[in-house]
């Protein structure tokens, strides 16, 4: 029995997270990650292809979004994150996993983990991510050695695993 409208964007709604995460990773800017995921609730409410059900209508966003990215980013003269085939796969793999599934927690950590790095390491990370430099582009900004900045990278990488992990560890404990 085909979901109703109403249902099909429902599934999209509180899917909203992993659908982001996914276009995050392609675009590497969470406003354009947002605009595609407009793009892809519009397309939705528009549509009038009947869904079998809650994983088909997940499947068809993910295909929109991934459409949608890509061409978001040659309006804008970016490229996307190509990613491998393989890694897409395994990404899609972790996103057809339970959507109940709660990474409010990592997400917690990691935000908190951030806020209590000193202003050097968070601007070295907001540099990476956020501005999308590469690790050549980053030491040239940052006036060091490529090899200097990636070991930074690795001990930050490092250092924000251990806090996640032990924050979260802490919050499941005395949850």
């Amino acid at each position: 029995m085909p979901l109703d409208h109403d249902e099909a964007i429902r599934v999209l709604l509180n899917r909203r997270g992993r659908l982001l995460a996914s276009i995050f990773i392609q675009t590497r800017d969470m406003h354009c990650a947002e605009d595609v995921y407009q793009d892809v609730l519009l397309k939705l409410i528009k549509t009038q292809e009947p869904f079998d059900g809650p994983d088909n209508v997940w499947r068809w966003a993910r295909v929109v979004a991934r459409h949608a990215t890509v061409d978001l980013m040659r309006q804008r003269h970016r490229q996307a994150v190509s990613l491998q085939a393989d890694v897409l796969d395994l990404l899609e793999t972790e996103l057809d996993g339970d959507p109940q599934t709660p990474h409010a927690e990592e997400l917690e950590a990691l935000r908190h983990c951030l806020a209590a790095m000193n202003p050097q390491s968070r601007q070295i990370l907001e540099l990476r991510y956020r501005q999308s430099l590469s690790g050549v582009e980053l030491a040239t900004r940052l006036g060091r050695p490529a090899k200097s900045v990636y070991v930074t990278m690795s001990r930050l990488y490092r250092k924000l695993a251990e806090c996640i992990s032990a924050r979260v560890r802490g919050e499941v404990a005395g949850g």
